[in-house]
């Protein structure tokens, strides 16, 4: 632990990465100096309340930093003409079911972090940190996520070592982050994600219309803002129906349909 000027624990708030700050705070981990929790304005209120618990039970041992680039949701709704998104919408097309672009994770996810990084080191604008600082950034990654621990790729992130704790200091699936949670007496978060995340099964957009209708009924709107922007039409549903039709069709059920390939590799819903 000694090499590195910074260790940092990437903190999406959910069951993953909760668990892994939990675990660090308790002592089952070594210590980290910060967990860093990039805010794309565009979750549901209980993430900010998983938020909450996590400062107040080990806010003294480990400080949470919230940063933010601003809405995600207000760069979605404003496509201009080009009619690309920052999020991986689905396109209507005659071929196989396939998302969008995906820009969110990088530029609302990862170069936010990045920047608090820099911030905790205080490393200016414009001021080199390859060569002169090593950071060490925990990723929430679980076994079951193993095909997702991947090194970084561009040159800004020679300056960065992941760790994956979940994966080899203590090997955890996504169950048994749970299992150690409630066994401490926490309370079991939900997976953290924008409202209108594409990569969201229906069972979680129907436990979102229940449970934060206000929500919900902002992820209709945006869904119904994406439609006819640009070349072919874009759905929040990986169906390519509009959403609240797929969300109250009690028929439709996708809880089969593997979505951890496409997730946010990491950043988004750990």
């Amino acid at each position: 632990m000694g090499e590195f000027d910074l260790t940092v624990i990437s903190l999406g708030a959910g069951v993953q990465s909760s668990c892994m700050y939990l675990m660090a705070v308790e002592g089952v981990l070594p210590s980290a100096d910060v967990a860093i929790f990039a805010d794309t304005q565009s979750e549901p209120m209980y993430v900010k309340d998983q938020l909450d618990y996590l400062e107040s039970v080990g806010g003294d041992v480990i400080p949470i930093r919230r940063v933010t680039k601003g809405s995600l949701r207000d760069a979605v709704m404003d496509l201009g003409d080009t009619g690309f998104s920052d999020a991986p919408f689905w396109v209507d097309s005659d071929e196989k079911e396939a998302p969008g672009r995906r820009q969110c994770t990088n530029r609302f996810k990862v170069q936010v972090l990045i920047q608090a990084i820099r911030a905790e080191l205080g490393i200016k604008f414009r001021q080199r940190a390859v060569g002169r600082v090593q950071v060490e950034k925990w990723i929430g990654l679980s076994m079951d996520e193993a095909d997702m621990a991947t090194p970084p790729r561009h040159r800004v992130y020679k300056s960065i070592t992941n760790r994956w704790p979940l994966l080899y200091d203590v090997p955890m699936r996504r169950g048994e982050c749970e299992d150690w949670m409630v066994s401490r007496g926490h309370p079991l978060p939900k997976a953290s994600a924008c409202t209108f995340c594409p990569f969201l099964r229906v069972d979680q957009f129907r436990a979102m219309r229940d449970a934060e209708p206000e929500a919900f009924e902002d992820a209709v709107r945006v869904d119904a803002a994406i439609r006819n922007v640009g070349k072919r039409p874009q759905f929040v549903h990986r169906s390519r129906r509009p959403l609240r039709e797929v969300v109250d069709d009690p028929d439709y059920d996708d809880n089969q349909i593997a979505l951890f390939g496409a997730e946010c590799t990491g950043f988004c819903g750990t």
